[in-house]
């Protein structure tokens, strides 16, 4: 962690003795620069409040259809923003060809089912600075696989 991340940490705490750790964690997350990416906490968080999943949930080693889902929606978006599919996987106690993996079952599902699109819009929704950027690229990703491009 940079001296920064542990200053602005210290502000919001300062200022908001009352809030919880995740509350707190938001806030310290609001103030950033959006032109930079969200990390992955931030991103998986962000995909387990779209299923109303809890963050220990999805981090089990478990194959719950439900669980998979999140891990897979956030598997794609962490790609989007650039990361790479080992980072990703470390993330939610995986390996990178999990994340790889993932992120294929999601696009592929993406295309094919109604829901499922929505929740993964919903998710990049969850990211108002990026979400332009990240539309535009599954968009560009689904054209190549819906038309048989490489």
């Amino acid at each position: 962690m940079e001296i920064a991340e542990i200053q602005k940490v210290i502000r919001v705490t300062k200022q908001n003795p009352g809030l919880s750790e995740d509350d707190i964690t938001e806030k310290i997350l609001k103030i950033s620069d959006p032109s930079i990416r969200p990390g992955l906490y931030r991103i998986l968080i962000k995909a387990c409040d779209v299923h109303n999943q809890t963050l220990d949930n999805v981090l089990k080693d478990c194959r719950e259809a439900n669980y998979v889902r999140v891990r897979q929606q956030y598997c794609l978006v962490a790609w989007l923003f650039g990361y790479t599919f080992k980072e990703t996987g470390r993330a939610i106690k995986k390996d990178h060809a999990t994340a790889l993996s993932g992120k294929n079952k999601a696009l592929t599902f993406y295309t094919t089912e109604t829901d499922y699109r929505m929740e993964i819009d919903a998710l990049m929704d969850k990211f108002p600075e990026h979400t332009e950027m990240l539309h535009k690229k599954i968009d560009e990703l689904t054209d190549i696989q819906t038309n048989g491009e490489n």
